[in-house]
């Protein structure tokens, strides 16, 4: 009956054993399982959070574009509107030379007839 007993107290001892690690190894399943969700978790969220960076350098290059395209066209135009400008002055210039030569020419014009006038008078006097 001792050895009966014996037996059946290392047949229990061997069941819980056996119940023991049946949970370690459930536990460790589960912990594992978590582990593995969590790093796929993860991997998922660095790879939005990088298409996410990268939609967003790419809209930042896009605007940057635009911003030294409208500079470009800024840049274009008052260089247009300078050149314009310059255009502008030269041909006043230009206008006021010619006034002036022709005032010079009338002047010249009103001498020589005064003095053809003046040389007249001297012969008919």
């Amino acid at each position: 009956q001792r050895e009966l007993r014996a037996s059946e107290e290392a047949s229990r001892l061997r069941r819980e054993r056996e119940r023991q690690e049946q949970v370690r190894e459930r536990k460790e399943a589960m912990t594992s399982e978590r582990r593995r969700a969590l790093l796929e978790r993860q991997e998922l969220a660095k790879a939005r959070r990088e298409e996410s960076i990268t939609h967003v350098a790419a809209r930042a290059r896009a605007e940057n574009q635009k911003v030294e395209e409208v500079a470009f066209i800024n840049k274009v135009h008052a260089e247009i509107k300078r050149s314009a400008d310059a255009a502008e002055e030269i041909e006043n210039r230009m206008s006021e030379a010619a006034a002036r030569r022709e005032q010079q020419h009338e002047r010249t014009l009103l001498a020589n007839a005064a003095r053809e006038s003046a040389a007249t008078e001297r012969q008919n006097a």
